[in-house]
């Protein structure tokens, strides 16, 4: 978070503010832990409820880190309790990704532990009342600067290193492409994607791997080759904004994906929650390979909002640092 923090004040004095207008639409408040930045939609064995990767993200503010579960219907929030999970691991949550395998549900977890140099992802196993912990891959080769985690199973997942380290600020100052994907075989990991200016969100569509990136303020698409290596030369544009994040599938033709178009109010929000920091939720169409606008809040209705999931007519939005996602009903 520090070094987006400098990243964002760096761009913001730099370049040019676009015009957005307002979108009409009601909206209520769920309450969460702090910092719910990252969060998936569980429908699985009946279920109808969505978890919340929520970790603590303002200085001078104790640790709270967990993952949350958001019961459609009810809007009742918990913590999900985790069981089996080592005490040798410290949990501090980022990106998430659920997958459905061998009938059974899956989170990923993007976890760093600063202290101890280790970034990871971790592997529960998703029961109605708790999150079972099941394995940890870790590889410091690899996994450098870990953001966001797409599965396309529970053994094979993609990562999104967003540098080529937890403190690289003058790789991000000069746009030096440090980031990269990185690819899990169900083996070992293998470098995917050529340099990338601060890559963070990922997801795999049929043979195209689709990242977001904020340093580079575009979403690009990759042709992959059978290694599950990126064709550097097929790379296209799909979209250009300041500060992509996260995705979420719309459709099988649409994704959604978050802006924070307002660095320098980003910056604010985070020092005080009053500071509000407008938030850009685009479409991206794989098959026209275009993005249109489907949702703008100059921070009334969410501040820095990371991830947008549309799910039985309505739109949920999470965020970096307050505690609480919205759900909105958008004007017809």
């Amino acid at each position: 978070m520090k070094k987006l923090l400098f990243l964002f004040c760096f761009c913001g004095f730099v370049s040019c503010t676009l015009k957005y207008e307002v979108t009409e639409a009601t909206f209520e408040k769920i309450t969460t832990g702090p910092g719910p930045e990252d969060m998936v939609l569980d429908t699985f064995q009946g279920r109808n409820r969505l978890l919340i990767s929520c970790s603590e993200r303002r200085k001078k503010q104790p640790p709270k880190d967990e993952i949350w579960d958001i019961n459609i219907d009810t809007k009742q929030s918990k913590i999900l309790p985790r069981t089996n999970h080592p005490d040798s691991i410290i949990f501090h949550p980022h990106g998430v990704d659920l997958v459905f395998d061998e009938n059974k549900a899956w989170l990923m977890v993007v976890n760093h532990e600063e202290k101890k140099n280790r970034h990871s992802i971790l592997r529960y196993l998703v029961q109605e009342d708790e999150l079972i912990f099941d394995t940890i891959f870790w590889n410091r080769r690899y996994l450098k600067s870990p953001n966001d985690v797409f599965a396309d199973t529970k053994d094979k997942f993609w990562v999104t290193n967003d540098a080529s380290s937890r403190n690289s600020n003058l790789e991000l100052l000069l746009k030096i492409k440090g980031g990269n994907v990185v690819y899990f075989n169900g083996n070992s990991f293998v470098k995917s994607t050529p340099g990338l200016a601060f890559p963070n969100g990922i997801v795999h569509v049929e043979n195209q791997l689709i990242v977001s990136t904020s340093r580079e303020n575009k979403i690009f698409s990759f042709p992959l080759n059978d290694q599950k290596k990126a064709i550097a030369s097929g790379k296209i544009v799909l979209a250009k904004a300041k500060g992509w994040d996260n995705f979420s599938k719309y459709n099988d033709t649409l994704l959604l994906c978050t802006a924070h178009v307002r660095p320098l109010k980003f910056i604010n929000h985070y020092k005080h929650s009053n500071n509000k920091s407008p938030v850009a939720i685009y479409l991206i169409n794989l098959k026209t390979k275009n993005a249109e606008l489907l949702f703008y809040t100059d921070g009334l209705v969410i501040s820095a909002g990371s991830t947008a999931i549309f799910y039985d007519g309505y739109l949920y939005v999470c965020q970096v640092f307050d505690p609480y996602i919205v759900k909105i009903s958008l004007a017809k």
